[in-house]
């Protein structure tokens, strides 16, 4: 008998080696009568290493310390009749040793024997009945819920899982029915390697009415991930699509248009700060390749494509370029007069003055722009005078134009405006939508202030 014992022993703990390189867990029996309770074993040479249940640490043991490794039963693998059969006959041995442990060894040795029995036919006739009587409901939270837990109480009877694909099919078929979706393909479809703003808004719209339906807590925070990765990989690929335009170019327009795309991504997609950082790097990454492609140039003032030419003249002209601030402008645009013809202007007068547009930001064919000249008439009050500009033709984001400015009213109210430093008018550059009908007039520059004096002034 000890001789059979023995080989038993010898023979299990060879193929319980099997066990363990799969992780699988175990009850190790040691000399002493201790059961470890195991979830993971693996044998090298004279020792056993093993992780306990509930711990994270692994522990060693030696082979001549323990009786055998009983393996738990695997849910869903075939096992041979000889494994069944060494497994049987080691519980067996280990409880005419240790009589203390057959209460725990009880329940592993009967799933161990209905292993080794046919596969209960009744099981498929009992997942039928199931199926049948909920498809034949309302379909509603408590058919749901009861058929799901008549479904549970199959897979425990079931120790072998010989079931178990028959018994996912039905609950992933009673989900869907339930919730009115298919709940992991819509997760699924948050892993999808690519996803364009369209198919992201699509995904969006199904992930809220999901969130907002039968789904629970759970499946609400998986949702929410699963579309916050779609997000990301939205994000991601727009941003490659950009800055591989860009690299084909890495021009000043060409910056600005990949700059607008990417303010089109914080306004429609971005939600969380790292999103944001992302299209943060991507802006920083281009405008550093194009000040390397435009030497000399000066960026420095609200990113304004300042050439070397244009940069000796803001060295005289800065004090009358756009740098009065204007109440809700959106700056775009940077106004330098080439020169003025008087200094101060006689506002009696209607004169021509070169200008530089410098643009920060791409511009619209949609746009249409206009000056706006402001000065206050006899009574103090505020003026305007509003005259077309032509849509800029833009040469690095900057355009040079000449505009014909009209001082007269501001001579017939006589007077510009006052503030300490004598009398001047303001001049600035607004722009609307002309495709939109009542779009209104929206500053995006700053105003130039100009020096005026009245007419009789003029020298």
């Amino acid at each position: 008998m000890k001789k059979t014992l023995t080989a038993v022993v010898s023979v299990f703990i060879a193929c319980s080696s099997a066990f363990a390189q799969t992780d699988g867990p175990g009850l190790i029996i040691a000399k002493s009568g201790a059961a470890i309770s195991a979830e993971s074993t693996r044998v090298e040479g004279a020792n056993v290493h093993y992780v306990a249940a509930g711990s994270k640490s692994e522990k060693v043991v030696p082979v001549a310390d323990i009786i055998g490794i009983i393996p738990y039963l695997e849910r869903g693998v075939k096992y041979s009749d000889q494994k069944i059969g060494l497994v049987l006959e080691l519980i067996k041995t280990v409880k005419s040793k240790h009589p203390e442990l057959r209460r725990k060894l009880n329940v592993i040795e009967s799933d161990w024997i209905v292993a080794g029995k046919p596969v209960d036919p009744g099981l498929a006739k009992e997942i039928d009945a199931v199926v049948q009587q909920f498809n034949q409901s309302t379909k509603g939270e408590s058919a749901y819920k009861r058929a799901t837990t008549a479904l549970g109480m199959i897979r425990f009877k079931d120790k072998t899982g010989s079931q178990d694909a028959v018994v996912d099919k039905a609950l992933a078929d009673m989900k869907i029915a339930y919730l009115g979706f298919d709940l992991p393909a819509l997760l699924a479809r948050g892993d999808a390697e690519k996803f364009s703003k369209a198919e992201l808004s699509a995904y969006r719209a199904e992930a809220i009415e999901a969130i907002k339906g039968k789904t629970t807590e759970k499946e609400k925070l998986a949702l929410k991930e699963a579309f916050a990765k779609a997000r990301e990989t939205t994000i991601r690929g727009c941003i490659a699509e950009i800055e591989a335009f860009f690299d084909k170019y890495k021009a000043v327009s060409v910056y600005h248009k990949s700059v607008e795309d990417l303010r089109a991504i914080k306004e429609e997609i971005c939600k969380e700060d790292s999103d944001f950082e992302l299209v943060k790097k991507s802006d920083e990454k281009m405008f550093g390749i194009m000040k390397e492609q435009y030497k000399g140039y000066d960026f420095s003032f609200n990113k304004f494509p300042i050439s070397p030419k244009d940069q000796a003249v803001l060295k005289v002209m800065k004090p009358f370029s756009s740098l009065q601030p204007v109440k809700g402008v959106k700056e775009e645009c940077y106004m330098v007069p080439v020169r003025l013809p008087y200094k101060p202007m006689p506002v009696a007068n209607k004169t021509v003055v070169p200008f530089i547009f410098l643009f920060n930001r791409a511009q619209s064919p949609a746009s249409e722009y206009s000056t706006v000249l402001s000065f206050k008439d006899a009574g103090g009050s505020d003026v305007t005078q509003r005259s077309p500009v032509p849509p800029p033709q833009l040469v690095h984001a900057r355009m040079a134009t000449r505009l014909a400015l009209d001082f007269t009213k501001a001579g017939e109210a006589g007077q510009g405006l006052e503030d300490g430093e004598g009398l001047h008018v303001l001049l600035r550059l607004d722009i609307r939508d002309k495709s939109k009908a009542g779009s209104e007039w929206m500053p995006i520059s700053n105003a130039c202030r100009i020096p005026v004096s009245p007419a009789e002034d003029k020298e």
